[in-house]
Formats: C-alpha cells, structure tokens, sequence
C-alpha cells in the first residue's frame, strides 16, 4: 500500500499510581539487535474503584528512551513483589494504541491500550492524586444512543472516531462513551466529520454481577424446595469516556473530507491484511471502518501483547 502521509495527530496519555506489577524481557531481534518488551500494570484508585492499567512495552536499545525502561525493570518495585507498602508510585506518559486480532472463533477482537515512553518514580511524600488521562486530537465519525443494539442510559452517547500516529497509522477509540451533563454539548460542537482535541478518562476495572443460578437439590418420596441463588461473578469494564476537550479546529489542523476518506481506506485495507494473516475469507466479515464483530471486554491481565510486526528483523 503506498503511503499517504496523513498529519499526525497529538496522541498523549498520563497515569499517576502504584506499580502492580511488570513483565520485562531483554530480547534480540532476527539481525541481534537488543530490545526490551513486555507489559506493566499501573494501579490507579478513582472514582471509588480500582482500576489496572495495562501499559505496553517495546523499545530499542538504540532508542534514547531504554535507559528508563531499563531502570524501571531493574530497580522499580511492585505491589506484587515487594507488598503496597513498598510498591512505587509511578507517573506513566505514553500514546493510546489499537490492539486487534482474531480469535480462535475467527471474531475480530479489538481494543486501546497504552504504550509506555516515559517513567518516573514519584517520592514518597508526593500527594498527586492517582488519574489515567488522555489528550487526544480526534476526529469524529458519529454517536449513538445504543451500543450492540442495546440502549445506553439516558442521555448517555458511544462516540466513535479515531486518531492517526506516525506512518499513517489510523487508532480507532474503542468503548469511548460521554456521559449525559456533557453530551449536549459534545454534540452542539462536533458534528460528524469535526476535529478537535478531547480530553478523556481511563477507566479499567472489575465489578461484582450477581448471578443467578438454581441450586440442585435431590430427594425421593419427598417434595424438594428448590431456591434461587445468587453467586457473584466478575465483569471487567474497559473503556474511554471523554470528560472535556476544544472548540473544533476550524484551520489547517481540521481534517479534510479527502483525508477522512483516505483513514477510512486505511482501516480497511488493515482488516483486510489481518484475515489474509489469519487464512479468513474476506467476505466473512464485514470491513467497512469502525465495522466487524462486536467489541469484547478482555480481563486485562489475559489480553495478550501482538506486536504487529512479530518478532522484529531488523
């Protein structure tokens, strides 16, 4: 596919909170050249719930930023290792991604995660609250009141849109909803097709569901009473709700009809290289932006790390 050389749009993210735990490994690339990869887990307590923020890893040890990955691998300490009591506090500054693979029923499983820069351990007498906050130039493809054909509460809208990285790179924010005291005026401003730069939290955490269930019970010349009951069970919510943002861009930073245009065949065109990938017949799913089967809620902890390019040759 020949390059298009869309603009790169500002794709920043921050977290402050305690290091859970983290999965580092020196590797060699197919050419020997060295690199560091792997995963984080940044704990952020907010709003009352306690959020696991995985963070991806992948640098070169050419790259000016190994040096800190590699201190943070060597030296910084984890909840799980060390105890919270002796875990660090940790400001993470990185870029929102889109992960996308097809799993074993040949679904398209798709989802953001963060990619990790920056590292900085915090003193012990800092008193920065913990947060996971994005400043993201968007742009607005539409909303909805309804989310796989179930109605949001009220008020309440999904948001899709996208951002480009370097090398025409196109991420579609997944699960990114606005919660109605903003909404009205989200839409007032952005009409499908604006662009502008929102401001966004993320939040990834476990909730108890009741579920019901029937007990089983036996018994012979004798009536049994059977009874409900409820076992509580995890759902793992993951998703970007956008809490602020600009005016949309009115100048040269706005993205033109063409250029919209030209992500959208981006999208397609990297679905299409993913089923080839996968031997999956193109006409199986559907490939049209922001299209595909219906995103998944993955437990943090089990989402596997695909580098899109596999094992590095260079």
């Amino acid at each position: 596919m020949n390059q298009s050389n869309l603009r790169q749009l500002k794709n920043n993210v921050e977290i402050i909170g305690t290091l859970k735990s983290k999965e580092l490994e020196v590797k060699d690339s197919a050419a020997g050249k060295t690199f560091i990869s792997g995963k984080l887990v940044v704990q952020t307590i907010t709003d009352e719930k306690v959020n696991e923020h995985v963070i991806k890893i992948f640098v070169m040890e050419s790259s000016k930023l190994y040096k800190g990955i590699e201190k943070v691998k060597n030296e910084y300490k984890t909840i799980n290792q060390d105890g919270i009591k002796n875990a660090d506090r940790i400001k993470v500054k990185g870029t929102l991604k889109l992960n996308e693979y097809f799993g074993a029923q040949e679904n398209l499983i798709q989802y953001n995660e963060v990619r990790g820069m920056y590292f900085q351990r915090l003193e012990t007498n800092n008193e920065e609250q913990d947060y996971a906050l994005a400043s993201i130039e968007t742009v607005i493809e539409g909303f909805s009141e309804k989310v796989d054909e179930e109605q949001l509460p009220k008020g309440q809208f999904a948001v899709k849109g996208f951002t480009v990285g370097w090398n025409d790179e196109v991420i579609e924010l997944k699960d990114t909803f606005i919660d109605a005291d903003l909404s009205q005026a989200f839409i007032n401003l952005y009409e499908p097709g604006s662009t502008g730069r929102l401001s966004f939290k993320l939040a990834s955490y476990a909730e108890d569901v009741e579920k019901q269930q029937q007990s089983i019970a036996t018994g012979f010349g004798k009536n049994v009473e059977i009874k409900d009951i409820f076992e509580p069970t995890k759902k793992y919510v993951s998703n970007i709700r956008i809490v602020g943002g600009d005016v949309p861009y009115v100048d040269s930073k706005k993205y033109t009809l063409k250029e919209i245009e030209i992500a959208k065949q981006i999208r397609i065109n990297k679905i299409e290289e993913l089923k080839i990938k996968n031997n999956i017949s193109i006409s199986q799913q559907n490939n049209g932006f922001g299209q595909g089967a219906p995103v998944q809620n993955v437990e943090s902890e089990s989402k596997p790390f695909i580098d899109p390019n596999g094992m590095p040759d260079f």
